[in-house]
């Protein structure tokens, strides 16, 4: 794919709140009781985000937003960017700081980079097998509560595009909305939703989804 993909206003939010929220599910108001208990405060060290398979890289922008809220100035440098292909045993990062804050913010980083390079991997495969065709791959909404950024991202990553954000960005007339109607008329059901919409001044294409 070409050009880096966007890691927009919309995306930075949302890894904000995740990331607070991912935080807050693992620590409470307690912290870390192992490395707590077992690493001494001051310990540092340097380690290395390293690629376990294939893939395409996504969601490396999260990395010093986790590292950031954890004590000791974390630092980290970044050897790729997201849309990058990897293989196994590809150093991605450097990360450098205390022990504890390692520890503590690993487990959220590689879920994060994991779950959406999985999603930018998979896109890849199918832009793969497209390849030298006028398809082109699109989304969809199925996306988990507050990724939903993220997780398009992730697809742009991959050489996917972005179909509708959401139900209020784009008309889609499914099979259920024609039931609803009690009809199989799709001329009829295109007719009107170009009506509605104009009148309305949004956005007047209409797909169906066969």
């Amino acid at each position: 794919m070409s050009g880096i993909p966007d890691f927009n206003l919309q995306c930075h939010a949302a890894a904000q709140h995740l990331v607070e929220l991912s935080l807050s599910e693992d620590l409470q108001d307690i912290g870390d009781l192992t490395s707590f208990s077992t690493i001494p405060e001051q310990l540092t060290a340097t380690v290395q985000l390293v690629a376990r398979q294939s893939g395409v890289l996504s969601g490396l922008a999260i990395l010093p937003l986790v590292f950031e809220r954890l004590p000791g100035g974390v630092q980290s440098v970044l050897y790729l960017q997201d849309g990058a292909a990897v293989h196994a045993g590809t150093v991605i990062a450097d990360i450098s700081g205390p022990v504890r804050s390692l520890l503590i913010g690993e487990r959220t980083v590689l879920n994060f980079v994991s779950h959406l390079s999985g999603i930018s991997s998979r896109t890849a495969e199918f832009v793969r097998r497209v390849e030298g065709t006028s398809a082109v791959i699109l989304d969809t909404r199925k996306t988990l509560p507050g990724y939903r950024a993220l997780q398009k991202y992730a697809v742009r990553c991959g050489g996917g595009v972005n179909h509708r954000m959401g139900l209020y960005d784009g008309v889609l007339i499914k099979d259920n909305h024609l039931a609803a109607r009690g009809e199989r008329s799709c001329a009829a059901a295109v007719a009107g939703a170009r009506q509605w919409t104009t009148e309305r001044g949004l956005p007047s294409a209409v797909e169906i989804e066969v």
